[in-house]
């Protein structure tokens, strides 16, 4: 009973149809005739509204009634009939006194089924059963023969016939008109589909007009978008080749420049190439020739020794060569010939030291193919910053590195002087500064100044080494 209240609220399924055959069979086992016959004509009302078209004996329910065709039985299938008279449960009714009917078939006493057999078939003709009753007509004509009442067994046969074919004229009634339903149905759909058809032909005949149309105003736009782009960029294309032309024009002008430049400063240095010579060859041997008549005349007259003008004279002699070699090795040091950048280095470093400064040279990784121009201005450079050094700095000690590095020559120059402001000196015209400037310009290279008060001077210069 539990299992009914909690599936009776559901609909017609076969979960339900299945509890109801469960509770028909547990109380048919328990002789409850009452119950039985309640779920047992609910099961059939359920199971006949879920299969309509069920054939005559092919009702599930009927099993368990057939079950109990026993001769043990007979007082309470007596008992089942009567109970379920009384309840109008014609299901109940009509299976157990088949069974009844069954039980006195097999105790050869048919006579005894045909009154109860009959009551059964009159209850049942009032109601639409038409399924039940083709069993109780078949069960008829089984205990009318058995007993050799062919009457009775014809009369049977000849009724569930009559009713076979009322039933089957009515399910023929019943198909046509579900066909007739169907058939409505569909054709109302098909027309629906027509209608769905038309629709969907015109709105898409609209969509390929409003998508020809955008198409359309997309290529005009795009066409005007693309002549558009076409004029910027061929304006665009011209201005590019006249600032490459100025461009080029300009590159032309500052190379002349620095050919005039180059063949100046070339000019410069060959001219001081020959000063140096004179200044050596002539100069230099002159007043060699010139001291060396002065000894010979200062170990002859001894009596101008005692004068003191002898040796204030050889000393203004040797001051004069001193000086003629300092100038000729200035203008064209002979070690930067003969050795080289590294070499002319070396030896403006120990002039240095003999000027009484801490130098610390550091030479590096120089390339080996240097053109011997920009060897002479790497020099003329250091010579000018080393001359700043000397006339401003105060200073008493210099580094100097020169490090080549992958297409670079770094030139790095330090001191411990006073310092100096840079944008200051500039603006009051440094020539020294500005010379500086100029030479690291035309080498293509960058410079950077480091300065401080009492803290000395950086001077970082990057040359392009080709």
């Amino acid at each position: 009973l539990k299992m009914w209240e909690a599936t009776k609220d559901y609909e017609n399924s076969p979960t339900k149809r299945f509890v109801l055959y469960i509770l028909v069979d547990h109380f048919s086992q328990l002789d409850a005739p009452l119950e039985v016959a309640k779920f047992t004509e609910i099961l059939a009302e359920l199971y006949e509204d879920a299969h309509p078209n069920t054939p005559a004996g092919h009702m599930p329910i009927k099993n368990i009634f057939e079950n109990r065709a026993d001769p043990v039985n007979i007082p309470r299938l007596k008992e089942a009939i009567a109970i379920s008279d009384s309840l109008n449960s014609v299901n109940s009714m009509a299976y157990n006194t088949i069974a009844l009917a069954k039980t006195y078939d097999k105790m050869n006493r048919s006579d005894l089924a045909l009154p109860y057999l009959q009551r059964a078939i009159d209850s049942l003709k009032k109601t639409s059963k038409p399924q039940v009753l083709f069993d109780l007509y078949k069960s008829n004509i089984r205990s009318s023969l058995a007993i050799n009442d062919f009457k009775t067994a014809y009369n049977s046969k000849n009724a569930e016939s009559i009713l076979r074919d009322s039933v089957t004229s009515e399910r023929m009634q019943r198909n046509i008109a579900e066909l007739e339903v169907k058939f409505d149905t569909e054709k109302k759909e098909r027309k629906i589909l027509e209608q769905n058809l038309t629709i969907e032909q015109e709105t898409r005949q609209k969509n390929q007009i409003l998508m020809g149309t955008i198409g359309l105003g997309l290529i005009l736009f795009l066409t005007f978008i693309f002549f558009r782009k076409r004029l910027l960029d061929q304006r665009t294309i011209a201005e590019q080749r006249d600032a490459i032309q100025q461009q080029e024009i300009t590159e032309l002008q500052q190379k002349n420049k620095l050919l005039a430049l180059n063949s100046m400063i070339e000019g410069q240095e060959a001219e001081r190439l020959r000063i140096a010579k004179d200044l050596h060859d002539s100069l230099g041997g002159l007043l060699s020739t010139v001291k060396a008549h002065f000894s010979t005349i200062q170990r002859e007259i001894e009596q101008l020794e005692k004068l003191n003008i002898t040796e204030k004279t050889n000393n203004l002699i040797d001051e004069a060569c001193i000086e003629v070699r300092r100038i000729s090795h200035n203008m064209m040091p002979h070690a930067l010939s003969i050795s080289g950048l590294k070499g002319a280095l070396e030896d403006v470093a120990e002039n240095l030291k003999e000027q009484g400064y801490e130098v610390s040279l550091e030479i590096s990784n120089l390339p080996e193919d240097l053109e011997s121009t920009k060897e002479v201005m790497i020099y003329r450079l250091i010579q000018e910053i080393i001359s700043n050094i000397r006339k401003h700095a105060d200073a008493k000690t210099i580094l100097i590195q020169l490090l080549g590095y992958k297409d670079e020559i770094n030139l790095i120059v330090e001191d411990d002087g006073k310092g100096f402001d840079y944008d200051r000196a500039i603006d009051n015209g440094g020539l020294g500064l500005k010379s500086i400037n100029s030479r690291v310009e035309f080498l293509d290279g960058k410079i950077h100044w480091d300065s401080q008060f009492n803290q000395g001077t950086t001077i970082t210069i990057n040359l392009p080494s080709s």
